[in-house]
């Protein structure tokens, strides 16, 4: 004879608890693939644009950041407040108040590829304004007497198109597409273990 004795109120409240378990490991699984997501879109960003300063790390105002889902809101997303890198991601036309200084390859640049601050249309030392037949520009002189030259080095414009460079959208999509299911099957796998 084989006896058989069943503790009814600890099956029902294991098997009472299997939601919450599978909703708090779904959330591990999406904040783990939300922090996956944003370190590629700032890998991204890196390889497609030229930073200055460090405005795009995470957890600074404008950087690439993470909303993070909970248990009882399964939401992640990935972010940033940077709303001048849509037109980077989308490609348009940017419409500027006054006028847009777009820079020739006169202007000087760091080895970063960034235009320094004393390069800046505002700040070039010697600058002018000056009206060509293709529209209005900054100018600099450069040599002297008779070998001296006119050097344009901003274009002022009031509107510019700005391609698309960073693929945002699609950097997402296949993080997303390549590691959404992993990442839950884990967080719901490390919920279940810690019921043990």
């Amino acid at each position: 004879m084989i006896n058989m004795d069943a503790n009814f109120k600890e099956i029902k409240s294991f098997i009472g608890s299997i939601p919450k378990q599978i909703s708090y490991g779904s959330s591990v699984g999406l904040n783990n693939l939300a922090t996956h997501m944003r370190d590629s879109e700032l890998a991204g960003a890196k390889n497609a644009l030229t930073l200055r300063g460090r405005w795009y790390e995470p957890r600074s105002r404008f950087g690439f950041n993470v909303q993070f889902a909970k248990k009882n809101d399964l939401n992640a997303s990935v972010y940033t407040r940077a709303d001048w890198l849509v037109l980077h991601a989308e490609g348009g036309t940017k419409t500027a108040r006054g006028r847009i200084a777009i820079p020739t390859a006169e202007v000087k640049r760091s080895k970063r590829d960034i235009i320094t601050r004393a390069n800046r249309p505002r700040n070039v030392k010697g600058s002018f304004l000056i009206h060509t037949s293709k529209g209005d520009a900054i100018a600099v002189r450069k040599g002297k007497g008779k070998r001296s030259r006119f050097v344009i080095l901003y274009w002022l414009e009031k509107q510019a198109k700005i391609k698309k460079v960073f693929d945002f959208y699609e950097i997402g999509k296949k993080v997303y597409d390549r590691n959404a299911h992993r990442y839950i099957s884990d967080g719901i796998d490390i919920a279940f273990r810690g019921m043990r």
